[in-house]
């Protein structure tokens, strides 16, 4: 994988700054910009599998609410191990609060140390399945594909070093995202654009690695 290439490849655009600054003002709409972002950064994943350039690609309204919609979907269905897990947190710790004897505390205690190690655990994970189902999506226009797990769980084994890039570059997003604020508002949602193309670039990038790995 080329780590360098999502962070530069959007300059190559001629048209780069126009791109990023109609998503990033879209972006503002609530709920529905989040879906747009989404369904762009979607696009450009599937424009680095399928080698369609430009990899930066022109706001389609309507196509990328659609494929932002069924990527939230997507989100949500991976997600909801990490809800269960902070609805039990919860439980446990208002039982906590009202519990009758140090026995029952310490109990409870324990399983809420259990809990949220498991949500630090399934975090992990959430983090290299979600891409990976986002990229399968991507390459097949088609929800199945996303939630067919067991290839999805293929693909980042077909790829792990891939993949552990991809999790350090979510990490570095977050904080390319972040560096806006010595901006204010205006530059925070430029910057959370651009990391966001940079971040679904990488998604496409450890996909086609996966699939060439898979084939050899």
């Amino acid at each position: 994988m080329d780590f360098a290439r999502p962070f530069t490849f959007v300059f190559e655009d001629e048209k780069w700054l126009e791109k990023i600054a109609l998503v990033a003002i879209v972006s503002l709409i609530p709920v529905v910009g989040v879906l747009v972002l989404l369904g762009w950064g979607l696009d450009i994943t599937r424009r680095v599998i399928r080698d369609e350039r430009p990899w930066l690609p022109e706001l389609d309204f309507g196509r990328h609410l659609s494929d932002g919609f069924k990527g939230f979907i997507i989100g949500l269905v991976y997600s909801v191990p990490m809800i269960v897990l902070a609805i039990l947190s919860t439980i446990f710790g208002v039982a906590l609060d009202n519990a009758s004897s140090d026995f029952a505390s310490a109990i409870l205690v324990l399983l809420m140390v259990c809990v949220v190690l498991l949500i630090f655990l399934y975090g992990l994970v959430l983090n290299l399945l979600a891409p990976a189902a986002y990229a399968r999506f991507a390459a097949t226009d088609t929800l199945r594909a996303a939630f067919q797990f067991g290839e999805v769980w293929r693909t980042v084994t077909g790829n792990p070093g891939g993949y552990l890039i991809v999790l350090l570059a979510t990490i570095l997003c977050g904080f390319v995202a972040g560096l806006g604020s010595i901006a204010c508002v205006v530059g925070v949602i430029f910057t959370y654009t651009y990391a966001a193309a940079v971040l679904y670039h990488f998604y496409g990038q450890a996909y086609k690695q996966a699939q060439v790995n898979r084939s050899l």
